[in-house]
């Protein structure tokens, strides 16, 4: 006997994702969340999860990455002189560029030991980075230590120098090792990017211009997950502004 009840199946998701992803790329991405919604309190919808686009090298865990396969909490994701990727985890989206090497960890919380802290530790390299808004993130770099909250942001790493972009949402930024040195930083455009020296750079956090990434990389990262940047609304949906590059 058939039921009447009809299930989401995998090809339907997929197609809905497609169309959902469309309407959001011809300015109506509110009318897709609201199916979003619709779907999520039916129990029938999940977002996107995993490696979404990918090129040249890259490599999870040691092991050659294709598109459609996982990335999850304790993974080490390495891109060659040609890799790019980006991936969804956790309705977080990471596009990472080229010669970049980073962890994803997560570690029991200092201060509340039932909860879990989400932790990104970029050890060479550069990422742009949209985050669940109802989740903590820390960014571990050589020369700093980023506490984000449901932001866009973009880390750029050297040996002697961290660039940091909140693009948007707050963050608190400190010297790595001398974390008196610290900052709190909120923003909603792209106003205080800042470069973070370590102790063997004479310690400090300064001020820094934008670059090397889009206010267009920004709008299609928060849009694979039915999410807009806030300010959208008040710039256009039309990727201007914010930098240079792209992707």
């Amino acid at each position: 006997m058939f039921s009447n009840r009809t299930s989401f199946s995998d090809r339907t998701r997929r197609q809905f994702l497609k169309t959902a992803l469309f309407a959001g790329s011809s300015g109506m991405l509110g009318v897709a969340t609201a199916m979003v919604r619709r779907l999520e309190a039916m129990g029938a919808f999940q977002y996107p999860t995993g490696i979404q686009k990918l090129s040249g090298d890259v490599r999870v865990n040691g092991t050659a990455a294709r598109e459609g396969d996982p990335v999850q909490w304790g993974d080490r994701v390495v891109t060659g002189a040609d890799g790019t990727v980006i991936f969804v985890l956790e309705k977080s989206v990471y596009l990472v560029h080229e010669n970049t090497d980073l962890t994803l960890q997560t570690e029991t919380a200092e201060k509340h030991a039932a909860s879990m802290e989400k932790i990104l530790r970029i050890f060479k390299g550069r990422a742009l980075m949209v985050f669940n808004r109802h989740e903590n993130h820390r960014v571990f770099t050589p020369t700093a230590v980023v506490g984000i909250r449901g932001s866009g942001a973009y880390v750029e790493v050297e040996t002697d120098k961290t660039y940091f972009c909140l693009c948007y949402g707050v963050s608190e930024i400190a010297v790595r090792g001398a974390s008196e040195i610290r900052e709190t930083v909120e923003t909603t455009h792209h106003e205080s990017p800042r470069f973070i020296y370590g102790p063997e750079a004479n310690a400090r956090i300064e001020p820094a211009p934008v670059f090397n990434h889009t206010d267009e990389e920004l709008i299609r990262l928060e849009r694979m997950v039915f999410r807009q940047p806030p300010f959208v609304p008040a710039y256009g949906d039309d990727g201007s502004g914010g930098g240079s590059g792209g992707y």
